[in-house]
C-alpha cells in the first residue's frame, strides 16, 4: 500500500514538475514577469505575471497576476483587481498547444498550428485566427522561430518559440502591446529591484532633510532634521546588502508654528543593512497593487499601485502612492462591491491623505511623504555624490555639526593634549574588560585600528582632524576628536 502511495505521489510530482516548465510556443511562462510597452511607447506600461499554477484534469491553469485597470462600467470611480490589461485572469494549457485567455470570455491561440492553418480566436467577438507566416529572425539578441497569426479584426499577434507572446491587440484591438524583456532570464528592458535600487558603491554620499511632525494643539510639534550619509564599506551576500557609514546628523525641534529651537547634533559610524524579500516595495512591478502600504493604525486599510516611468536619461523611477489630493489613492475592498457582482477584490476611493513612496536605482528610496489629520512625515534625498560627481545640494559637514560641543553619547571622555604631537592621553573611560581604538580621518576614512590604552602613539598620522571612537567587549563605546599637528 506505501509503495503505491509513493508511486503515485512520483508521477504527481512529475506530472506538476513538467507543466510548470518553460514550453517552447508557450505564450507565458511560471515565475516570468513579461515586460510590455503599449503602442511602442519607451517605457515598460504593463507586467504579465504567471504567479501559480495548478493541475486539473488533463490542464495547466496558470493563474495571471493582480494588477490594476479601469472599470468604466463600475459604481463611480472603482478598480479591480485579478484582471490583466490585455490579456484574462487564467491562460489553461491544453492538448496539442491550445492555450485558452480566461475570465470573462476567452482567446484561443494554437502555438503548434502551421501556416494557412485557422480557428475561432475570439469566443465572445466572433474573431477568426490565420497563421500567415514562420519565420526566423532576431529576438531578444539571439535568432528564433516567430509565428505571425492574422486576426479578423485586422490585428495581428506575433508569437516567438522561446520568447512568448512578442505582440498582442488589445480588446479592442486599437492597442498594441509589445514585449520588452522577461524578469527571470534578465532578456530585454527590465523594471529595477532591490539589487539594482540599494546597490550603492564605496564612496557614495547621500544628503537627506526631513521632518517629522504633529499639528495637535496645543501642545503639538516635532522636528525637523538634515542627515548626511557616506559610504565607508560594503558587503552583499544573496539578499542582503550591509554598508558601514559615516553619519553625520542635525535636528532642531519645531513648533505647531514651524518655530525651530533646541539643536541637537550627531557625528558617529554605523551599520547598515537592507534585506530583499519578494514583498519588499523596491521589488513590485508596474501597476501592482500594494495592500495597507502604510504602517499607521489610524489610517484604516489603504491601498495604492505602482507606477514606474524613466526620466529624460531613461532612468526609472518607481512610486507608489499620491502627491496630490486629487490622485487616487484607493482602499482595499474584499468581497463582491462592484455591481454586477464580480468575485474579486475591488478598489474604492481612499480618504483625504497624501502619501508617496520613491525609488530610484542605486539611490535607494529617494523620497517619503505621508500626511493625514494632523500628522506629517518627509523625508527626501536633496543631493549625492557618485564617481565624484554632484548632484542636488549637499551641505557641508560643519553646517550640520555647528554648534557640537562633543561627539559622545552621554560618555565623558577627555583627549590631551588636544592639539597633539606625538602621543594623545585619554581620560574618562570606565570599562571593565577589553576595548579596541578605530582612528579615522575626517572624510571617514579608518586610520588606525589599535587595542585600547591610555596613552596612544599618533606620531604616524599626517596633520589634519581625526575622530576616534572606543568601544570595549559589551559594545560601550565613547566618541570624541583630536587635531595632530
Amino acid at each position: 500500500m506505501k509503495n503505491s502511495i509513493h508511486v503515485k505521489l512520483i508521477i504527481i510530482v512529475i506530472v506538476l514538475g513538467q507543466s510548470i516548465q518553460a514550453q517552447h510556443w508557450s505564450p507565458l511562462n511560471l515565475n516570468e514577469k513579461f515586460n510590455y510597452n503599449l503602442n511602442g511607447l519607451n517605457f515598460i506600461t504593463n507586467v504579465i505575471w504567471t504567479d501559480s499554477v495548478q493541475i486539473l484534469g488533463g490542464d495547466s491553469v496558470f493563474y495571471l497576476n493582480r494588477i490594476v485597470t479601469g472599470c468604466d462600467t463600475c459604481y463611480g470611480f472603482y478598480k479591480w483587481s485579478e484582471q490583466p490589461d490585455f490579456l484574462k485572469t487564467r491562460m489553461i494549457r491544453q492538448g496539442n498547444g491550445i492555450y485558452n485567455f480566461r475570465d470573462p470570455g476567452s482567446f484561443v491561440i494554437k502555438t503548434f498550428a502551421k501556416t494557412g492553418d485557422n480557428w475561432l480566436y475570439d469566443t465572445i467577438g466572433n474573431i477568426q485566427a490565420q497563421v500567415i507566416s514562420e519565420t526566423y529572425e532576431p529576438v531578444m539578441g539571439i535568432n528564433d522561430s516567430v509565428k505571425e497569426i492574422q486576426l479578423s479584426s485586422g490585428y495581428s499577434i506575433r508569437l516567438s518559440k522561446n520568447f512568448g507572446l512578442l505582440q498582442f491587440p488589445s480588446g479592442q484591438g486599437s492597442e498594441i502591446y509589445f514585449l520588452e524583456g522577461i524578469e527571470g532570464r534578465n532578456e530585454g528592458q527590465l523594471v529595477p529591484k532591490f539589487t539594482e535600487i540599494y546597490n550603492f558603491n564605496v564612496g557614495d554620499i547621500f544628503q537627506y532633510s526631513g521632518k517629522s511632525m504633529a499639528y495637535i494643539a496645543p501642545g503639538g510639534g516635532g522636528y525637523g532634521y538634515l542627515e548626511k550619509i557616506k559610504i565607508l564599506g560594503k558587503d552583499s551576500s544573496a539578499g542582503q546588502y550591509q554598508y558601514d557609514i559615516l553619519r553625520i546628523y542635525c535636528s532642531w525641534a519645531l513648533s505647531v508654528q514651524g518655530i525651530p529651537y533646541d539643536t541637537t547634533h550627531l557625528y558617529e559610524f554605523d551599520t547598515l543593512v537592507f534585506q530583499d524579500s519578494v514583498n519588499h516595495l523596491a521589488n513590485y512591478y508596474p501597476n501592482q497593487i500594494v495592500e495597507n502600504p502604510i504602517d499607521t493604525i489610524t489610517c484604516g486599510p489603504n491601498t495604492s499601485y505602482f507606477k514606474v516611468y524613466p526620466d529624460v536619461n531613461q532612468f526609472y523611477t518607481k512610486w507608489i502612492g499620491a502627491f496630490n489630493l486629487g490622485d487616487d489613492v484607493a482602499s482595499f475592498v474584499h468581497g463582491t462591491f462592484a455591481t454586477p457582482p464580480r468575485p474579486w477584490f475591488v478598489l474604492v476611493p481612499g480618504p483625504v491623505m497624501i502619501y508617496l513612496n520613491v525609488f530610484k536605482p542605486t539611490l535607494g528610496n529617494t523620497s517619503y511623504r505621508l500626511m493625514f489629520f494632523e500628522y506629517e512625515e518627509q523625508r527626501d534625498l536633496v543631493g549625492y555624490i557618485k564617481n565624484g560627481d554632484t548632484t542636488g545640494y549637499i551641505y557641508p559637514d560643519d553646517f550640520i555639526l555647528q554648534g557640537m560641543n562633543r561627539l559622545n553619547s552621554g560618555q565623558e571622555m577627555h583627549i590631551y593634549p588636544n592639539p597633539a604631537g606625538e602621543n594623545i592621553h585619554i581620560k574618562g573611560i570606565n570599562t571593565p574588560g577589553m576595548a579596541d581604538v578605530e582612528i579615522r580621518s575626517i572624510s571617514g576614512e579608518l586610520v588606525k585600528k589599535v587595542p585600547f590604552t591610555l596613552n596612544l602613539d599618533i606620531s604616524d598620522l599626517i596633520p589634519g582632524i581625526y575622530f576616534i571612537r572606543i568601544t570595549d567587549s559589551n559594545g560601550k563605546n565613547w566618541n570624541g576628536r583630536f587635531i595632530k599637528q
